[in-house]
């Protein structure tokens, strides 16, 4: 007889949802289910993702991709229900739901600075969180609707003047919370990402074959993990990649003579590569941008 179990699903704005599980329950109809129960029409962007709700370690409580042939009876910590921002595969957002909880996620991630974005779209992006919470900018509020690090480029009364003249333009066009949603996403995809992201499963081609996780970061750079034991193969450092390409179908890049260990060119067959491209170039500029201040403070300071 299956074992009976209850499994809770969380969804990005914090509400969770229990359901009956067996033994033999694999996570794609689980995430199916999820689908069902929250009248999701079509949840081909979206997937589960393991994590620790009450971890304290930022390190640790990376949410882990869960494949959709897992079994989720062997799955000891939380599992979260969230979409990929963004794919090649978005589709029109027409649901609803899509639309709601695809906001609620591109929102946080712009507020924790996950989206990397100058000053204009950072004005437009927070204005639209305010029309949508119907809210008026102020300073008590101020730091909940914008990221700390660009929070520091303006001064408070530049900022609020700023978003409360976006704001009543946005309120003077009649838009509607949903189309102030829509306008979020459209121009929050312009934004890059900058954080920890891992990407579901891609095939090793060169310079052997082979299963991989794929994972970047901005301090670890680019670490291909064990599917099994999501632990490190292979890390390469961002400063260590001499170039990459990405088609729809493959990312491939190429590391610097220093870490010729295992080959100088890889080639990973998924169809993730425009994303984990357009990642990696986020990365660099960011870098490159944090090079410039860091030379041209010890220049002035000469």
């Amino acid at each position: 007889m299956a074992i009976q179990a209850t499994i809770k699903v969380y969804l990005v704005d914090g509400a969770s949802i229990h359901f009956d599980s067996s033994k033999n329950l694999i996570a794609g109809d689980l995430l199916q289910a999820v689908a069902d129960k929250i009248s999701l029409k079509e949840p081909k962007n979206f997937s589960l993702f393991e994590f620790k709700k009450d971890s304290k370690s930022e390190r640790k409580n990376i949410p882990r991709f869960i494949e959709k042939t897992e079994k989720l009876f062997e799955i000891k910590n939380d599992i979260l229900f969230r979409r990929w921002l963004f794919t090649d595969e978005d589709d029109e957002y027409d649901d609803n739901v899509n639309r709601r909880l695809t906001y609620l996620q591109a929102k946080n991630s712009f507020i924790q600075g996950i989206l990397l974005c100058n000053i204009e779209q950072a004005v437009l992006l927070s204005s639209l969180i305010y029309f949508v919470d119907n809210i008026t900018p102020s300073e008590n509020n101020l730091q909940k609707y914008l990221n700390g690090e660009i929070l520091k480029l303006k001064k408070t009364r530049d900022w609020i003047s700023q978003l409360n003249f976006n704001l009543q333009e946005n309120r003077s066009q009649e838009k509607t919370i949903e189309d102030a949603r829509l306008t979020f996403i459209k121009n929050a995809k312009n934004c890059k990402f900058w954080g920890h992201t891992i990407f579901p499963c891609a095939k090793l081609i060169t310079p052997q074959n082979g299963k991989a996780i794929v994972s970047i970061n901005a301090n670890e750079g680019i670490l291909l993990l064990n599917p099994k034991t999501k632990q490190p193969m292979h890390s390469f450092k961002l400063e260590e990649i001499h170039s990459w390409a990405s088609s729809c179908g493959t990312f491939a890049f190429e590391v610097c003579p220093e870490n010729l260990s295992m080959g100088s060119r890889w080639l990973l067959e998924t169809k993730y590569g425009p994303d984990i491209a357009s990642l990696v170039l986020g990365y660099a500029e960011h870098l490159c941008n944090q090079l410039e201040r860091t030379l041209s403070i010890e220049i002035n300071s000469i």
